[in-house]
């Protein structure tokens, strides 16, 4: 029910049941009070005197205006931290932290600073993408034995593996990635691989950031 501007009454005018509940009822209904359903529910004018509501987000949405009106859309990007030590060896399997929704046919940039502790053998990364994606990675590794005693840089299309120099004094990886997706959307996510059983251990701390940087 929409809202309609009250009736100015008049002496001895006749209250009839059509005019209460136009202009009382009717009202009433069209007050905030009355549209919200649920907690997060908040409330906009869709035209004038026509209130409207839209519903709670998605975690990690925000808010931006689509013909002219509010509306949910998924962030243009976000940090993530890694909560705790994650060990690998050379079994393909999902990064516990580092994975982020895509939205189709739009790119992202990511970057990130990697602590990397080899027990035997280098750290080998990749994505699993949506159908289609694309794009292109690559690294700076920094060797800890001495600061900047060892730096090894690499680059690869998105679905190949690149790896870290094996060192067990700890290595500090500094990771970019351009991901362009196409038709469909899903979710990035990273994945851990080692050349050998020995692997060793990306530590917590570590971090990613992305960015959407338009459509394509």
């Amino acid at each position: 029910m929409s809202w309609t501007t009250p009736r100015t009454w008049v002496t001895g005018e006749i209250v009839t049941a059509p005019n209460l509940n136009t202009h009382v009822r009717d009202n009433l209904l069209a007050e905030p009070s009355s549209l919200a359903a649920a907690a997060g529910d908040f409330f906009y004018a869709s035209a004038a005197n026509l209130p409207a509501k839209l519903a709670a987000g998605t975690n990690g949405h925000v808010l931006q205006v689509t013909n002219g009106l509010p509306a949910w859309a998924p962030g243009s990007g976000s940090l993530i931290r890694k909560a705790s030590d994650q060990a690998y060896v050379n079994v393909e399997e999902n990064d516990a932290d580092f994975a982020f929704a895509v939205e189709a046919n739009s790119a992202y940039w990511v970057e990130a600073g990697l602590f990397n502790d080899p027990a035997t053998d280098n750290l080998q990364l990749y994505w699993t993408l949506p159908s289609g994606a694309s794009g292109i990675h690559g690294l700076e590794d920094i060797s800890l034995s001495g600061v900047g005693s060892s730096l090894v840089g690499v680059s690869a299309v998105i679905g190949t593996q690149i790896g870290t120099s094996a060192t067990a004094s700890g290595d500090l990886i500094r990771y970019y990635a351009l991901i362009v997706i196409g038709a469909t959307a899903g979710t990035a996510q990273l994945i851990l691989d080692s050349a050998s059983a020995g692997g060793g251990t990306l530590k917590a701390n570590s971090w990613m950031r992305y960015l959407r940087a338009g459509a394509t």
